[in-house]
């Protein structure tokens, strides 16, 4: 599941794309699921651009909606996305879809509504077999702010801007958690069952002119237990940050006063985010209710 503040909306994808105002009100469902004419069959990804949503799909298609829900535009796409994100000027990108033949067939694309423009060879490798490389979910995530696009690939830690421009990915933060790194080019040699003991997970949340904003989990999968941080890189001085966030008696009250019996206090100490918002104003977490299925989004406004 994603989450994403713009314009005073929140979009949320489970199996769809749910449109909320800032107060946390339903607004509407951006779309149904279906194989009719105003319906969307087999949705990939969706990428925020200039305040339009733009969703692609398992039929190729690539489908362009205002924030009040309405259609403005449907057109076939070359490629089937894996991560996508709309660059501009009908420019898009994606991470390849599958692994490829022996790492070698690519795993970015840049391509317009008729053709793909060019593909890249991913810049690392993954050590292993395929089954021990520990492949999950989307191949990568792209996020942009204040018109740039930046990516990170899942097992990959290296953030990259995208030069669109050029058709390439430029390195912006790379990052290495020690002894267990064989190669520069490779991410880490360890068992699969210790890696992320030993290897914190990074999921990506997003970039502003200033920072660079990570969580962090250590796990251990057989227990079901991890230990996760917000990590914070600043691109001016240079210096980074790593902290958890626990809730404060006024936040837990604030959170009950709203999802009462929902918000499991023991369970939830720590506030951690899982995507910032397209202003980069606000980190925002998913909070999944104790008695109820449906998550909760629990926004924390960052200073200025």
């Amino acid at each position: 599941m994603d989450t994403g503040v713009r314009n005073f909306s929140i979009l949320f994808r489970d199996v769809r794309l749910l449109l909320f105002d800032a107060k946390g009100q339903f607004v509407k469902t951006l779309f149904n699921i279906g194989p009719g004419p105003d319906e969307v069959d087999g949705f990939l990804d969706y990428s925020i651009r200039d305040s339009l949503i733009y969703i692609t799909t398992l039929s190729y298609q690539c489908r362009v909606y205002n924030f009040g829900g309405e259609l403005q535009e449907r057109f076939k796409i070359p490629v089937l996305t894996n991560g996508f994100a709309a660059l501009g000027d009908e420019k898009f990108i994606s991470a390849m879809y599958g692994w490829g033949e022996g790492d070698i067939n690519g795993r970015v694309e840049f391509f317009d509504k008729e053709r793909v423009v060019r593909v890249l060879n991913k810049p690392y490798s993954t050590e292993g077999s395929i089954p021990d490389s520990y492949p999950m979910g989307k191949e990568a995530k792209f996020t942009s702010f204040a018109g740039e696009t930046y990516m990170k690939e899942t097992l990959c830690d290296t953030i990259y801007k995208i030069d669109v421009e050029n058709d390439t990915i430029q390195p912006v933060l790379a990052y290495d958690f020690g002894k267990w790194k064989s190669d520069p080019t490779k991410r880490y040699n360890v068992p699969v069952q210790e890696l992320f003991m030993k290897i914190p997970y990074t999921l990506f949340l997003g970039v502003t002119k200033q920072f660079i904003y990570l969580t962090t989990m250590s796990a251990d999968v057989y227990k079901r237990e991890s230990i996760d941080a917000l990590c914070i890189y600043d691109r001016v001085n240079n210096t980074t940050r790593t902290l958890r966030l626990a809730y404060s008696k006024e936040d837990v009250a604030k959170i009950k006063s709203v999802l009462k019996d929902g918000f499991d206090v023991e369970k939830y100490k720590y506030f951690v985010p899982t995507s910032l918002s397209a202003d980069g104003e606000y980190l925002c977490a998913l909070i999944q209710q104790a008695n109820d299925e449906n998550p909760a989004i629990i926004a924390v406004r960052l200073k200025q």
